[in-house]
């Protein structure tokens, strides 16, 4: 069985991968804006603005800070796939396969510091097959979830194992894979270390960590103020309870191992552990709970209640392990069978009511919305939003005179105004903190208390030379050299 493992285990990979194995892209809630974000993404990262914050081609080419405040990770992630030679849409599923593949790895080495080969391979299939993480990729098209799964996979393995080095590697890369997941899985490492008492060891490299994604949650949390975030529900937790439609989703074989494990008796101190998050969770996707979700910031952080199981998938695929390994030798062997059974028969079912729809790259690389639900990251002081594309990049709203452009991209404008008088120029770029202007080499005022939010800037008559570009304020500064001191400090507790 130990020689076998490895290839049970890529041939489960395999299967759950099957549709990203097909041409074009599976129809999903957010797959193809994910694509869309790439694209630009890449497009202001080519363009020179790291970390990239600002996305100028979105918002029919008025820009959207979307990048400074939702999971980062993927994109980074995809833009050097991307530059490798990979299309946008191979590139996500690349993503994807490979979150799929990282994440069963992960999760079976994690098994393995407390199981058998046999027990680990079937706990590690409920993972892989788990019904939540195959909605998550192929209805949801959540790629940011499915790869901070994968992370999670690693932190959970790097603990038991005791590996402190990876855990700091796998804390940042958490973080910036996806928001929500990142606050959930922060919360179950700091209870699963307190359990195995490890807060000597990693109390440090897990602050280290969280120190080295500072770069993006610190301007994240900070510039909030900005946007509209807080003033918009994005969604009503109500329409995304488990219902008996949505049974399924919580995983048969590890809510089944659960109920079976309570019969066992062998005494590991991680059995209740895993018991509790899968009780509690499980209570928690359920409308009985309703009450729980009327708590604003539940709401605005979780968003989904079944997101919550993307947690559970780890909770189950250690009790399916724990049952097989401990139950009664005739018992054990039957409840892996049962539990591969229902893993299996889940996934192929699911995996073949996959729909799919052909778009060429074009389609993803022209796209201007701005790829979030309900705009909830447009700067406050846009009250009428973009509805087409601007004519011009840059025009004059006031006065007359040319414009000669010498160098024009998402994050940056160089030009040279020839004003026949005194005039105001406009650019169509909504304005956000980092955005500031140079006239002849000296710092004018950004002018944007219109309707639109777009930036205006007065020009006396003459010939100016005139430089608007997008850069990094004195906060984000701050929070980009935290995170480089963290990551030096990583450097030098390696070696320790």
């Amino acid at each position: 069985m130990k020689k076998a493992s490895p290839l049970i285990l890529i041939a489960v990979v395999v299967l759950a991968c099957i549709p990203l194995l097909r041409p074009g892209f599976f129809v999903s809630d957010d797959g193809g804006w994910m694509i869309i974000r790439l694209s630009a993404f890449y497009q202001s990262f080519r363009e020179g603005q790291f970390p990239v914050r600002f996305l100028g081609r979105l918002n029919f080419g008025y820009g959207y800070p979307v990048a400074n405040f939702l999971y980062p990770g993927f994109m980074y992630i995809g833009s050097l796939i991307h530059a490798a030679g990979a299309s946008f849409v191979d590139t996500v599923k690349i993503i994807l396969g490979g979150s799929v593949a990282v994440g069963t790895a992960f999760t079976y080495l994690w098994l393995r510091k407390y199981f058998k080969t046999p027990a680990s391979v079937v706990g590690t299939i409920g993972f892989t097959l788990a019904p939540y993480l195959l909605f998550d990729i192929y209805w949801r098209g959540s790629v940011g979830e499915a790869l901070a799964v994968s992370w999670a996979a690693m932190g959970l393995y790097s603990i038991a194992a005791k590996k402190k080095w990876l855990f700091g590697l796998a804390l940042p890369l958490l973080i910036l894979a996806h928001n929500s997941l990142a606050l959930l899985f922060v919360g179950i490492f700091v209870l699963y270390i307190t359990l195995r008492g490890l807060w000597r060891e990693f109390g440090m490299m897990f602050f280290v960590g969280i120190g080295m994604a500072a770069f993006f949650w610190m301007p994240a949390v900070y510039e909030r103020k900005y946007v509209v975030f807080d003033s918009i529900i994005v969604a009503n937790p109500k329409e995304y309870f488990i219902t008996f439609v949505l049974a399924p989703l919580l995983g048969f074989s590890g809510i089944i191992a659960g109920l079976f494990s309570l019969s066992l008796h062998k005494k590991i101190k991680e059995k209740k552990f895993f018991l509790f998050i899968l009780g509690i969770i499980t209570f928690l996707v359920f409308p009985v709970s309703g009450f729980f979700w009327q708590i604003p910031l539940l709401v605005r952080l979780i968003q989904f209640p079944y997101r919550l199981l993307s947690v559970a998938i780890f909770a189950g695929a250690w009790l399916a392990a724990y049952v097989v390994e401990f139950a009664p030798k005739r018992a054990g062997v039957i409840c892996a069978f049962v539990f591969v059974g229902l893993s299996a028969w889940g996934a192929i079912g699911a995996l073949q009511s996959v729909d799919y729809i052909h778009y060429p790259e074009g389609y993803y690389t022209t796209n201007e919305a701005t790829t979030t639900v309900l705009d909830e990251y447009m700067p406050k002081w846009v009250s009428v939003k973009p509805s087409a594309h601007a004519p011009s990049r840059l025009q004059f709203y006031q006065g007359r005179g040319t414009i000669l452009e010498k160098r024009t991209n998402t994050q940056m404008i160089d030009v040279v105004v020839d004003a026949a008088e005194e005039s105001i120029i406009q650019l169509n770029t909504v304005y956000y903190p980092g955005w500031g202007a140079t006239l002849d080499d000296v710092q004018v005022r950004l002018v944007y208390d219109n309707p639109q939010g777009v930036m205006r800037i007065e020009v006396p008559a003459g010939r100016h030379h005139l430089v608007v570009a997008f850069r990094e304020t004195i906060s984000r500064f701050l929070a980009d050299s935290l995170s480089l001191i963290c990551f030096i400090l990583y450097i030098v507790l390696l070696f320790l």
